[in-house]
């Protein structure tokens, strides 16, 4: 059986249809939010989302916030397939799992459930906020250690893509199990690198196909 994932809801949000005077970057980006979910329901995988994670996600694309400007369909669909196919597991987050901490941000606290879904499964989360990795990644290599660190030492290990700085390694790292490999861990990430990724009419679901590549 492979990993489970934990994903955030700003990886469905960006594959939401867009307004027709989207920008290229736009399009590249909500391209690459629909391969990596494709990638997610071809390749078999589970996800391992928390009750407030999960909430989360619903109230971010049942619950639209400008409906006239984006259409969130395809990831409706998307969650549905996943759903039917019993491919979501809520996680209980165990007492020992919870973040509690001083030393997290506002955006951090906001977005513990990420971290906590992780410690409590299988430690892969998939996310598309390079501000959230950014200061995970800071916490991770602070000296002294962070007392939020020494009290949840596996934070470091989690594993983190970020389709937004990992571009199609985050594909190829699906497609190859999602693998618990050192340069993926959150300890040693130490630069944000950006790229920019190309308009893929080959790797993007339109927006009247169906999530899953057509499948039922």
């Amino acid at each position: 059986m492979s990993c489970r994932l934990v994903i955030d809801s700003s990886l469905l949000d960006w594959s939401a249809d867009l307004p027709g005077e989207a920008s290229v970057r736009d399009v590249a980006c909500k391209c690459d939010a629909m391969h990596v979910m494709n990638t997610i329901f071809e390749q078999g995988y589970h996800l391992s989302l928390s009750e407030d994670l999960y909430d989360e996600i619903c109230d971010q694309i049942y619950n639209d916030k400008k409906p006239e400007f984006q259409s969130r369909r395809w990831p409706r669909e998307w969650l549905m397939l996943m759903q039917q196919r019993n491919r979501i597991d809520e996680v209980d987050v165990p007492w020992e799992n919870v973040l509690l901490g001083a030393q997290m941000c506002d955006d951090m606290a906001k977005d513990a459930h990420l971290v906590e879904s992780a410690l409590s499964s299988d430690g892969r989360v998939i996310s598309r906020d390079e501000n959230i990795l950014a200061c995970w990644i800071g916490l991770c290599h602070r000296n002294p250690p962070a007392t939020i660190m020494v009290a949840h030492p596996r934070i470091s290990s989690i594993a983190w893509a970020d389709p937004k700085i990992r571009g199609e390694d985050v594909v190829w790292w699906l497609e190859a199990g999602a693998l618990d490999t050192d340069t993926w861990r959150l300890d040693s990430q130490t630069q944000l690198e950006y790229r920019c990724q190309g308009y893929r009419t080959d790797k993007c679901v339109l927006d009247s196909g169906r999530p899953g590549g057509g499948s039922t």
